[in-house]
């Protein structure tokens, strides 16, 4: 299952990130991190939900896909300039 969304995720994160007008996380990944490619980041982006999963193991036992996964993670949350609201 995995396999056959993740890239329709990562698309749709890829088409909705500029319009969430966080430019401040946007220009810090592209001043920062010239080496990953915004594919990847949003591919990344895409197995969050899916982490805990034996699938999102699986991509975690990639050291690349798990370090990208654990410095994005950190730089989202220090980097973003939106405030979370879970309560919608």
């Amino acid at each position: 299952m995995a396999d056959h969304y993740i890239n329709t995720i990562a698309d749709a994160l890829e088409e909705v990130h500029p319009l969430l007008n966080d430019q401040t996380y946007i220009d810090y990944i592209n001043n920062n991190y010239p080496d990953w490619t915004w594919e990847q980041i949003y591919n990344n982006m895409a197995w969050s939900g899916l982490i805990q999963t034996p699938a999102g193991i699986t991509y975690l036992s990639n050291t690349n896909n798990a370090n990208l996964y654990s410095l994005q993670n950190t730089d989202v949350a220090a980097n973003s300039n939106k405030t979370p609201n879970c309560n919608k």
